[in-house]
């Protein structure tokens, strides 16, 4: 006897069970995650993004492939792959990829910088697992307060509003 609801939502659909269509870039991660493995392809897809992102921080080669091997071998990522909350794990493998083209939007706007920042945010969404979403939102801020302290110093505000306007976008 189930002691819960097994209509969740109230028997609403909800994002959760909307299929990814086809032709999509997040439908294509998931097919190859399917004939591969989840786990592996995400793994891969997370330790990418980190490696650049450390890399775009100036780092050497050496040190972004360290921090990058730190971040997927981190345990609570496998336990979410072993224990099943699975819709946790892609989104989270998609921060350092928004991370990593918002200091490139930051640093020059231009329309790839943007695109690809809009691109990192949607897949994340597309990920469903809000909590995460709403966590990197942090990881915006964190990056965004002192990149326009900054500019608010030098008093460049033309520019603090364009750069931050395209970012918002």
């Amino acid at each position: 006897v189930a002691y819960w609801d097994p209509k969740s939502w109230g028997g609403v659909p909800n994002v959760f069970d909307l299929p990814k269509s086809k032709i999509s870039i997040d439908g294509f991660i998931d097919r190859i995650a399917t004939t591969l493995s989840l786990a592996f392809v995400y793994f891969l897809l997370g330790g990418f993004g980190m490696f650049f992102f450390i890399f775009h921080l100036h780092r050497d080669r050496l040190i972004a492939f360290l921090a990058a091997m730190i971040f997927i071998l981190i345990p609570y990522f496998k336990s979410l792959v072993i224990v099943g909350h699975i819709d946790k794990y892609p989104t989270i493998m998609y921060s350092p990829w928004i991370a990593w083209f918002l200091l490139r939007t930051l640093k020059k706007q231009t329309l790839s910088n943007i695109l690809l920042l809009g691109l990192a945010v949607g897949l994340q969404i597309r990920a469903t697992h809000y909590q995460v979403v709403f966590y990197t939102g942090f990881l915006v801020i964190a990056l965004i307060v002192p990149w326009a302290w900054t500019k608010l110093k030098q008093k460049r505000f033309k520019e603090l509003l364009l750069k931050f306007g395209s970012v918002l976008v």
